[in-house]
């Protein structure tokens, strides 16, 4: 429209890329490839803890077959942990949610057991244990906004584990942390790496974060204790 503009006054033609602006183009290109890349603010994406933890991918469901040796066993028989390596964190049973399972929990015949593990457990207890992999993702780990806001339904949280906490030193299963503050640990972080040995049998130490997931009561209750 300008160039229109200005043949309408009887002025010379425009150029596309008169030698002015092309030398400024060039200069700004070079700029914007250089210093301009350092200038630029870096947003990071929200932080996701699971995949912070690397566990994604190992929280899974597993559903109960009828003929499974573990119907009729409570969550303590079956010795998910000791023979299996993978935690059973929640328990789907005919539309209800049980969250926080103790070890008194029968299992029962079509229960989904959204376990965490490995994936080199998961396939072996499918072998053994007569189970398999849920089609669809347990609703256990597809909680919406609205649910989260409830008081009810679980948070992911991170536990800093403090200088002169008494846990330092002590295991999650020697001190029955799960059982006494009804929260389960997904995971442990140690100098901003994930840990991948046996939970239970990690020794605590300073500084160490401890992803669990329970209620906003449960966790509230945990801090109250001052753990």
């Amino acid at each position: 429209m300008v160039a229109g503009l200005v043949l309408d006054l009887g002025l010379d033609r425009i150029g596309l890329f008169p030698p002015p602006a092309l030398v400024l183009t060039i200069v700004g290109l070079i700029y914007l490839l250089t210093i301009g890349r350092w200038l630029t603010p870096v947003r990071d994406s929200p932080r996701d803890l699971l995949a912070t933890y690397e566990l994604r991918d190992y929280l899974t469901g597993l559903v109960i077959e009828k003929d499974s040796p573990l119907v009729g066993r409570t969550l303590r028989e079956s010795r998910f942990g000791e023979d299996y390596g993978l935690d059973v964190i929640g328990i789907e049973r005919s539309g209800t949610r049980i969250r926080v399972p103790t070890g008194d929990a029968v299992i029962q015949p079509d229960d989904v057991l959204v376990v965490r593990g490995k994936v080199r457990n998961i396939a072996r207890i499918r072998e053994v244990a007569h189970m398999r992999i849920a089609r669809t993702r347990p609703d256990f780990l597809q909680e919406t906004e609205a649910q989260l806001a409830d008081r009810r339904a679980p948070h992911l949280v991170e536990l800093i584990v403090p200088p002169r906490s008494h846990v330092v030193g002590s295991t999650l299963r020697r001190l029955n942390f799960r059982a006494r503050y009804g929260l389960p640990v997904l995971a442990i972080q140690r100098h901003g790496e994930p840990l991948h040995t046996a939970l239970g049998d990690v020794v605590l130490e300073p500084g160490d974060l401890l992803l669990v997931q329970g209620s906003a009561d449960h966790l509230n209750r945990a801090a109250a204790r001052r753990t």
